[in-house]
């Protein structure tokens, strides 16, 4: 049983010892900031929010459900009638 005991005593010891030296200190990266997001212009002048809904989506299947959807669409309905009262 004493035998063991060493045994695992000397298998950790250094292990643990070992395990001491690991970590190193953290060092921030260094980060490129230039040319990022707002940085840069846009090389495509199309904007997709400039287009019509119909130039977007070119299914006639799909514009005539979108027709379909706005023309009954109550929250629509009611902000147009608010704006009429208005």
């Amino acid at each position: 049983m004493k035998k063991n005991a060493i045994r695992y005593l000397l298998f950790i010891l250094p292990v643990l010892a070992a395990s001491c030296g690991i970590t190193k200190t953290y060092q921030t990266p260094v980060v490129r900031t230039q040319g990022l997001y707002r940085d840069t212009s846009p090389a495509d002048s199309s904007d997709m929010a400039l287009l019509h809904w119909t130039e977007v989506f070119k299914d006639s299947l799909l514009q005539n459900l979108i027709r379909e959807g706005i023309s009954n669409n109550l929250n629509l309905k009611i902000a147009y009638s608010r704006v009429s009262q208005a």
